[in-house]
């Protein structure tokens, strides 16, 4: 069946890639919001691999997500599940709506393999957003082994200031907890300079022990503790990434860090155009994703893991466009990984593609040695 699927998305692509980046990303949410759970869903639906994996706390059914980004509004989650995904990713959301700028803000780089985008936030905010959320929740079924997991990317408003940034965290944080298996702080904002002392308004020490004491909190309140992963920035430098590695493991060691779980996802989409030059639409301002991360972000990981040690879970994103590209993801330090840019490009076959090659390595690492 994904060999059919594989060969209907090479068909349909021309037609799909002869509209605006834009359009044929809200035509085909919209068609995959009105056929999830319906006889189209056949279209896109294959076996989920099982490749289960104990991670942060959960379970997960294989270690292939989505990234977040793609489903803003939660709207298609089902279908996802359809797809395959072992889990997948909502949002960003932030507590108010964002006003986006005006079109275009999508853009497809086929010479790259690239995305650059620049929609930005949630249009609507929490408010909107929260009862989405939970409609989904109740679509995807109680949360089980075998159930796909959902994870919650929640951010700070851009006209937040960077000094009240943890208030707005906050906010989004409790407004998700009960519907969310995780959740994602987005440290990274590909227009914005900066590391993420910057990006959560204070010190990284006192921010990670201050939404820490909320998580305690909503952690009693709520009976279950909710692993939080951090979304980090592909254009962070040496001494950025330092920081806040040194700053993640000291609390991760604490006493206080100890009782929670953290993680980080590595990485987001990049300002950074080196790979672009000549190409249509390559100064584009916006979050560049696809094949030109790939490098990028598995240096990133592997900074990362070696700084860390091997018990704070990493999700690798950026650049993965076959299962060979989500295996290095692995190589370099990863337990899970996401995918989005390789999605328009490749079509859903590719879920199960990578989510069967992870599968039978991870076979391979395990078996008896005959020699």
């Amino acid at each position: 069946m994904a060999w059919l699927q594989r060969l209907g998305y090479r068909l349909i692509r021309p037609v799909l890639f002869a509209l605006d980046a834009e359009s044929t990303h809200e035509r085909l949410l919209a068609w995959l919001e009105r056929t999830q759970g319906s006889a189209w869903q056949t279209l896109y639906q294959l076996p989920r691999t099982h490749d289960p994996l104990s991670l942060a706390g959960l379970q997960f059914p294989n270690r292939v997500g989505l990234a977040a980004g793609l489903d803003k509004s939660a709207r298609c989650l089902p279908a996802m599940s359809a797809m395959g995904f072992g889990f997948a990713e909502v949002g960003s959301v932030a507590p108010q709506g964002e006003s986006w700028p005006a079109r275009p803000r999508l853009f497809r780089l086929p010479q790259a393999k690239a995305l650059i985008n620049r929609i930005g936030y949630h249009r609507e905010g929490l408010d909107s957003f929260v009862p989405a959320l939970r409609q989904a929740r109740e679509q995807l079924g109680e949360p089980g082994p075998e159930v796909m997991k959902l994870g919650v990317n929640i951010a700070h408003n851009v006209a937040t200031p960077p000094e009240r940034a943890l208030s707005d965290h906050a906010r989004c944080l409790r407004a998700v907890y009960p519907l969310a298996d995780y959740v994602t702080i987005n440290l990274s904002r590909p227009r914005v300079q900066g590391g993420p002392s910057e990006a959560s308004g204070m010190a990284m020490p006192e921010w990670l022990q201050q939404i820490d004491t909320l998580r305690l909190a909503l952690q009693d309140q709520h009976g279950r503790a909710l692993p939080l992963f951090l979304k980090i920035s592909p254009d962070l430098d040496e001494a950025q990434a330092g920081e806040l590695a040194q700053a993640l493991l000291d609390h991760i060691q604490s006493p206080a860090g100890k009782t929670l779980r953290w993680g980080l996802i590595a990485t987001n989409t990049s300002a950074d155009r080196t790979e672009l030059s000549g190409l249509r639409h390559g100064a584009e301002p916006g979050g560049l994703s696809g094949l030109p991360l790939r490098t990028r972000s598995n240096q990133m990981i592997t900074r990362f893991r070696q700084a860390l040690g091997p018990d704070v879970p990493i999700i690798g994103v950026g650049g993965i466009l076959s299962a060979g590209d989500a295996l290095a993801k692995l190589h370099a330090g990863a337990d899970l990984v996401q995918l989005y840019t390789g999605l328009i490009y490749r079509g859903p076959a590719l879920v199960s593609e990578v989510a069967r090659e992870l599968a039978q390595a991870r076979a391979r690492a395990t078996a008896p040695s005959t020699g």
